[in-house]
């Protein structure tokens, strides 16, 4: 296995990529909420920030994803999602200075719609990748990205809370500080642009670090599908292989007995299949050109019901995700009524978790290369459904920032092992449409919870609403449990004597 030195200008860009995408995370999201409530919101407020965002992605996740599968144009449309985004970011920034009380509700729909774009880059970014990595160096990679991000993730939270310690007096001087931040969010943005535009300029010279196509069989070991490319990265004049399999395809044609190559910016052909061979006097085939003009066809959830680990898998997201996300809106309820916590703790609560996640990722990358991702995201959900429990008692700072050092080992388990355990039930060719239909559910999850949580603190109180989200959680995680031992048996090879018998049968 090679070291991470050795990795390519790839890796390096996408791990750059997710360190500006990580510090915008943390430069608006532990405060979104805190934003609403310095200009005026309430709980109802605090609900909707958690309850809008979910409820955006629901309708425009799958239709977008299906016409993004179609168009095949993923690098391309990561890129407009993310200036669209940007946008957003400098829209919010411009808040507070709307004179009216309305302007809280004006933020809180910013915010929900903001999702949408927020939604399809995710989407269309894990597609992306899907596409283009597989196998332990996908893992390898991944586990990296969320390591270095979430170490920079934490150097942000740091910096913003000694910023909002030190310099603003007022709540009003504080408003400004928040609108600095959605401003430097923008900037933030514009950056990771650059740098995800820069990951396309890989394998153009066939010598940089690790190749990351998978090898003619597609298949490697390790948890996730794939491996490492095979052969065929020099320039002028190389083979250059047609892999439908996977989803990656380089175009080759001859032209006066030179071979001449075209390598699409995502690996695909225009609609989503492997490109053939052709001789040069051979017609296009383009007869289903037409078809595209319906949104939803029977051939993009063609085997979606028929796939028995994809559909195991988001029962088991949907459980979790539903008593993850009933929490919340509790959380920040308990820190700012209860614990009566200002910004600065807050961040010392964020800074704890976002630590122990960036000094735990290389363990539990080890633990997953040696044991799978379906038996490490166990581990995580065991862990985050045992941090509402803490709450059931009236609980003081100190306590809480333990809780959350203990939280964040198990966050970065879940966080990485949920989308390598995905990645595994994806089939060729319609990878975005799977994802989109799972990250759908989740963001359904995400609508409903929170409300859910809110209802439910309204009819008993803080203790009790979190000893239920616990027991929530507790279920959410045997289900990942059961699943790991349909796969543990899947993965058991069948003795002679019963393939005997089933064939005699």
């Amino acid at each position: 296995m090679r070291k991470t030195r050795n990795w390519d200008t790839t890796a390096m860009f996408l791990i750059l990529e997710g360190i500006a995408y990580t510090m915008v995370l943390n430069l608006n999201n532990p405060f979104t909420q805190m934003f609403a409530k310095r200009m005026g919101g309430n709980d109802l407020h605090t609900a909707l920030i958690n309850a809008l965002p979910p409820l955006t992605a629901i309708f425009l996740l799958l239709p977008a994803g299906i016409l993004i599968e179609r168009l095949n144009k993923k690098k391309q449309t990561v890129i407009i999602l993310l200036s669209v985004i940007s946008l957003f970011y400098a829209s919010i920034a411009f808040v507070p200075m709307i004179p009216h009380e309305g302007k809280v509700m004006i933020f809180v729909i910013l915010i929900g719609l903001m999702n949408g774009p927020g939604a399809l880059y995710l989407t269309t970014w894990q597609s992306y990748y899907a596409d283009n990595f597989q196998g332990s160096y996908a893992s390898r990679l991944y586990t990296v990205r969320s390591k270095y991000s979430a170490f920079f993730g934490l150097l942000t939270v740091l910096v913003t809370g000694l910023l909002l310690t030190n310099i603003p007096k007022t709540d009003a001087e504080r408003l400004i500080l928040y609108q600095i931040f959605y401003g430097t969010c923008f900037a933030l943005t514009i950056i990771q642009i650059l740098f995800f535009s820069s990951v396309n300029k890989v394998r153009t010279t066939g010598t940089v670090g690790i190749n990351v196509l998978p090898p003619k069989n597609g298949h490697a070991g390790g948890d996730a599908e794939g491996s490492e490319q095979k052969g065929g990265n020099s320039e002028g004049g190389r083979a250059i292989e047609v892999e439908p399999e996977d989803g990656k395809t380089r175009d080759s044609e001859r032209e006066g007995g030179r071979a001449i190559e075209v390598e699409r910016e995502d690996g695909n052909s225009e609609d989503g299949r492997a490109i053939e061979v052709e001789p040069k006097d051979s017609k296009p085939k383009d007869s289903k050109t037409k078809e595209r003009i319906c949104l939803f066809r029977k051939e993009d959830f063609a085997g979606l019901l028929k796939n028995k680990r994809f559909l195991l898998f988001c029962l088991c997201g949907i459980v979790f995700h539903m008593a993850w996300q009933m929490a919340w809106p509790l959380f920040f309820i308990y820190y700012t009524d209860h614990a009566h916590l200002n910004e600065l703790q807050i961040r010392l609560i964020n800074l704890a978790s976002g630590l122990t996640q960036f000094l735990s990722f290389s363990l539990w990358n080890k633990v997953i290369e040696k044991k799978g991702g379906s038996l490490v995201i166990i581990f995580g959900a065991a862990g985050l459904a045992v941090t509402p429990f803490v709450f059931t008692f009236q609980v003081g700072f100190p306590l809480i920032i333990m809780q959350n050092l203990f939280a964040g080992v198990f966050q970065a388990a879940f966080n990485v092992t949920l989308f390598l355990c995905l990645l595994e039930t994806l089939p060729p060719g319609k990878k975005t449409v799977y994802i989109a239909v799972f990250n759908t559910l989740t963001s359904l999850t995400g609508f409903a919870a929170p409300l859910i949580g809110l209802r439910i603190l309204n009819m008993t109180n803080i203790h009790i609403a979190m000893a239920i989200a616990g027991a929530f959680r507790v279920t959410g995680t045997l289900m990942y449990l059961i699943r790991w031992l349909k796969e543990r048996k899947r993965a058991l090879p069948v003795s002679p004597g019963a393939a005997g018998e089933k064939l005699a049968g």
